[in-house]
């Protein structure tokens, strides 16, 4: 009995399946749709603002740790519609995830090109992960949308005003996405009542900007009150931040101004610059209280002190930095460049830099940390002056990741490194060089000069001159001065 009921049962599945099949012309693809069918995405297009950004979400349920992209068409659907472009949906959406029990970043920020003004209706699809033939891209609910674009104004936030006097946060104009606008900082007033301190343009990466505004471009801004405006850091002030509209017009206040800060004195500030895919990590600090001593920095790695980070090195900050002497208003050398130990630079570390208050305070971490070594390694560079008729090579040359570290130029004689040149000398870079300073905004000395050996300045030769990046990856990469190779036709013995 129970060998015919399960005979029975396994030939009414195959009547089932028989039917699906013929209801569906034996098209295996719908099939396949069938089976795939908890892989659509789903979302919603939450919005459109009036100055032209789209906002919503989308996912996958079935893969809910895999972002899915967004396309957009504009005044009319797929297939009638203008295509307009694809965003990807991972920002973060808490609301998202509690309401579908998922995890993951699921939002998505579109911005309209700045050409599309006036009233249009936008069209939203989720794109299906591992789309095959048979699966659906849906529109997303309440799309489509219509909107009258009016005018975008420029937009922005002050993030921070802190006690070592810097200023941070972005600003962009819509309708100038690839230009940097500039930025006005005023002090115990709004523009036209307080006293305006300083301008900067908003010109440094912030790829969270770009992901929260649907808007590309380096729109990231920080400016160091400068010394000789020490008095609007002691005590207790306010800060304005307003956008300069590069249109004309109003400039309105960036969002989260105006900031107040009170402190007894300027704290101890500085900053990590980089933490090369060498090992080297770069930056500086200083005390405004103390402008001509060097403060020491210490560095941690895999976490804060507070959280049980390990310190790894006590540096002095003493190396030459023109450019933070002219953007700090201070004197005195506050650069540093360190070569970690080769145990931590594998590229699995966090580093975290303090600068330690000479006047007892608590300990700072700089700015810009903490850092992971980069994954890209910026080439050293420099150039080949010439060769006299005495038979001196000058030149310069530096490394971006380690400026204040003077780099070995390798000269090889009649072929290239890899040719069949032979090396015929090493020399070091540490030489004044105002062309380098001025070309590289680095401060530091990376000038050479250096005597040819006796048999090469009797006849003619060729000098290939090269420099290799610093660190532990130094043998990687090596690169070709400028102005060389570099001919010279010799100098013949007296009769």
């Amino acid at each position: 009995m129970k060998k015919r009921l399960f005979f029975i049962s396994i030939l009414m599945m195959l009547v089932v399946l028989v039917v699906a099949f013929w209801s569906l012309g034996f098209d295996l693809t719908k099939v396949g749709a069938i089976f795939s069918a908890s892989k659509t995405p789903v979302g919603t297009l939450d919005g459109i603002t009036s100055d032209g950004r789209l906002y919503g979400w989308a996912l996958s349920k079935a893969l809910p740790a895999q972002t899915i992209s967004v396309h957009i068409y504009l005044d009319g659907a797929a297939g009638k519609g203008k295509y307009m472009g694809a965003v990807k949906a991972n920002l973060p959406r808490a609301d998202v995830n509690k309401a579908l029990k998922v995890s993951g970043d699921h939002g998505f920020v579109w911005a309209v090109p700045p050409s599309v003004k006036g009233k249009h209706t936008f069209y939203v699809y989720a794109i299906t992960p591992n789309w095959k033939a048979g699966m659906t891209n849906p529109q997303l609910q309440k799309s489509p949308l219509s909107v009258n674009i009016q005018q975008r104004k420029p937009i922005g936030k002050l993030e921070s005003v802190t006690g070592d006097g810097v200023v941070r946060g972005w600003a962009l104009a819509p309708l100038h996405p690839g230009q940097a606008v500039s930025v006005r900082v005023y002090v115990n007033g709004p523009a036209g009542k307080g006293k305006l301190l300083g301008t900067v343009k908003a010109n440094l990466i912030r790829n969270d900007v770009n992901t929260s505004t649907g808007y590309a471009g380096d729109h990231g801004f920080r400016w160091y009150i400068p010394a000789k405006l020490e008095q609007y850091v002691k005590g207790k002030h306010t800060f304005y931040v307003y956008i300069v509209n590069p249109d004309g017009g109003t400039n309105p206040q960036l969002s989260s101004s105006p900031k107040s800060i009170s402190t007894t004195y300027r704290l101890p500030s500085g900053y990590l610059d980089s933490a090369s895919a060498n090992g080297i990590l770069t930056g500086w600090a200083l005390a405004p209280r103390h402008p001509e001593q060097a403060v020491t920095v210490q560095v941690y790695v895999d976490g804060l002190i507070s959280k049980g980070g390990k310190l790894i090195a006590t540096l002095q900050a003493n190396g030459s930095r023109d450019d933070i002497n002219k953007t700090t208003g201070y004197s005195g050398n506050h650069g540093f460049s360190w070569l970690l130990p080769e145990l931590y630079a594998d590229g699995k570390h966090t580093f975290y830099l303090y600068v330690v208050d000479p006047d007892g305070g608590p300990r700072r971490l700089v700015g810009g940390a903490p850092k992971n070594l980069s994954s890209k390694s910026a080439k050293s560079y420099g150039q080949v002056d010439g060769i006299s008729s005495d038979g001196k090579v000058t030149g310069w040359a530096l490394s971006p990741e380690a400026p204040l570290q003077a780099l070995t130029v390798y000269v090889y004689a009649d072929g290239s490194a890899s040719k069949g040149g032979k090396l015929i000398g090493t020399i070091q870079a540490n030489q004044p060089s105002a062309d380098a300073n001025q070309e590289s905004g680095y401060g530091g000395d990376h000038g050479f000069s250096w005597q040819l050996p006796g048999k090469y300045r009797l006849d003619k030769h060729t000098f290939y001159l090269y420099v290799f990046n610093p660190g532990w990856k130094h043998g990687i990469a090596k690169s070709l001065l400028r102005g060389s190779p570099v001919v010279f036709t010799g100098t013949p013995p007296e009769a």
